[in-house]
């Protein structure tokens, strides 16, 4: 899949049924940034933002800034953090408040796991608007 194939699946609005398929579109991006390893570019006044050119078949054209201190870059990570996600969301359902006291999931939200989540994938979906 390439940056205009994804392009075409976010304009898809059919295909945003589930919380899945978030997860889908962003992974789908992640690798791609993986597979085209376009330039990384770090902002030259606040450090913690990155953009990425992608190249010649592409334009040239560059991403929105990301703040790297909660976009999550690598596709494993994601799924990873996606995964606690969904676990937290899943006892949430079953224990209510009570999920909140437990440790694995304290430990999600004292590293910004939603927000993480959440702007990882707001980000990669709109990122692909520039390109």
């Amino acid at each position: 899949m390439d940056l205009q194939e994804l392009q075409q699946k976010v304009i898809a609005s059919d295909d945003f049924d589930s919380i899945e398929e978030y997860f889908n579109v962003c992974r789908d991006f992640l690798c791609l940034l993986n597979d085209l390893q376009p330039t990384r570019i770090i902002s030259p006044t606040e450090h913690h933002y990155v953009f990425f050119q992608f190249g010649e078949n592409y334009g040239h054209k560059i991403t929105r800034p990301l703040n790297t201190n909660l976009y999550i870059e690598g596709s494993r990570s994601f799924q990873t953090e996606f995964e606690r996600f969904l676990d937290l969301l899943n006892e949430l359902r079953k224990k209510e408040k009570k999920a909140l006291t437990m440790k694995k999931h304290q430990r999600f939200l004292e590293e910004n796991g939603i927000n993480r989540i959440i702007y990882t994938v707001q980000q990669s979906i709109g990122s692909r608007g520039f390109i």
